[in-house]
């Protein structure tokens, strides 16, 4: 395999080559083979859009300004992953 100007031998395990990976999850990040932040900031970005918009669409609907903050703390909090001190679950 060809990365850069370095060529990488297969890692074989009793005669059985193993697959190389180009990203991975661990512990809710998102790493790729060569360590930039791209595809973690795209996956985030991409949960954090669609939550707007389901808060959007709510507002829409005409939903009260408590429950536009009780959906939002719920995706900040359960959904994303979010830690805050003083939130009530």
């Amino acid at each position: 395999m060809l990365i850069g100007a370095a060529i990488l031998k297969m890692v074989m395990v009793s005669d059985a080559p193993i697959d190389r990976i180009v990203t991975f999850k661990q512990l809710g990040v998102n790493v790729s083979s060569d360590l930039k932040w791209n595809t973690h900031v795209e996956a985030i970005s991409a949960k954090a859009a669609s939550r707007l918009y389901f808060i959007k669409q709510l507002k829409w609907a005409g939903a009260g300004l408590s429950d536009l903050l009780n959906i939002y703390m719920y995706c900040t909090v359960i959904c994303l992953g979010v830690r805050q001190s003083g939130v009530a679950l």
